[in-house]
């Protein structure tokens, strides 16, 4: 995606990682246009609380508006589709989850409906959660149209 809009791209995602403001870096030497934050399926599988996600979430935002990305627009997605989704856990079903990031992260950031980015069809995840490279494809195009909206 950053190819095709001529960004320059800084990835610090990491992968089953959760919202952590401990894994923030308040000192970064970037001044981004753009930032992108996709988590929080990881939190759903630990069990967390709707409550204890949008608290976290604003916490997160908050911190992350105050020093790296002060002038920057900021996305952020929330969780992709995933075979168990509809699994009851304490924070809800994965769409209940998603819908208290989605709320506790507007009046910071442009919220995009992760569950949109990837068609909810098993043969484009390679174990039901992770996306294989088709998925990723679909997720890269309908981010980028998201963005460019």
């Amino acid at each position: 995606m950053a190819r095709v809009l001529d960004l320059e791209l800084l990835n610090l995602g990491v992968g089953g990682h959760i919202f952590d403001l401990d894994a923030l870096d308040d000192e970064l030497p970037y001044e981004p246009d753009i930032v992108t934050v996709a988590y929080g399926t990881n939190d759903w599988s630990r069990d967390t609380t709707r409550e204890q996600i949008a608290s976290t979430v604003r916490r997160y935002l908050t911190r992350l508006t105050e020093t790296v990305a002060q002038s920057a627009r900021i996305y952020l997605l929330t969780p992709i589709w995933r075979a168990t989704g509809s699994e009851t856990r304490a924070g809800g079903t994965l769409f209940q989850f998603s819908t208290a990031i989605g709320e506790a992260a507007a009046p910071f950031a442009t919220v995009i409906d992760g569950s949109t980015l990837v068609p909810h069809l098993h043969g484009l995840f390679a174990d039901g959660i992770h996306p294989k490279d088709e998925g990723f494809l679909h997720y890269a195009i309908n981010l980028q149209r998201a963005i460019q909206r």
